[in-house]
């Protein structure tokens, strides 16, 4: 008899807790949080990755643009790189644990009709040369937070080319 009065009390109380709402928003936060948190994180992440990139698509262009106004003497690219330097954000530039921006200027020539062809070289009979300047920038991305299943770092690059004659 004791121990059905024991249980019916158990009952009892179980039917109390099953009907309150007491702390149901601090559990629904609990169980909802962590979602939110993960997708805010994403955001983030992805929006830095976009603004990384570009900033070396901006620097890139002006490299570029650098080359129209001012084209290279004698094959020499250092101011053009100089220029692409100066338009990428200074901590980058000066970053010494290898995530610097790697910077290249090119130059490239096209016959009309052959293709490709080595600068200087004439082409065909009836041909024009064509010369090129290529302007390219690779940066390494470190994510603010690694995850266990992705990559620790990714390669940002883009490339810029203008025709100069």
């Amino acid at each position: 008899m004791l121990m059905c009065a024991q249980i019916s009390r158990m009952a009892g109380r179980l039917k109390q807790c099953a009907s309150s709402r007491d702390g149901i928003i601090a559990v629904e936060f609990g169980l909802i949080a962590p979602i939110i948190l993960a997708l805010v994180l994403g955001v983030v992440e992805v929006s830095r990755a976009i603004e990384n990139y570009l900033s070396i698509q901006t620097a890139t262009r002006a490299g570029t643009h650098y080359a129209l106004t001012k084209p290279p003497v004698q094959g020499d690219m250092s101011r053009i790189v100089s220029s692409v330097r100066a338009a990428l954000p200074s901590d980058w530039v000066s970053a010494t644990d290898g995530s610097a921006p790697q910077i290249t200027a090119s130059m490239v020539c096209e016959c009309d009709v052959t293709g490709p062809a080595v600068c200087g070289a004439p082409c065909g009979i009836g041909e024009k040369q064509q010369t090129y300047i290529k302007v390219e920038v690779q940066k390494l991305y470190t994510p603010l937070v690694s995850f266990r299943y992705f990559a620790p770092s990714y390669e940002l690059k883009t490339a810029s080319m203008v025709r100069l004659k």
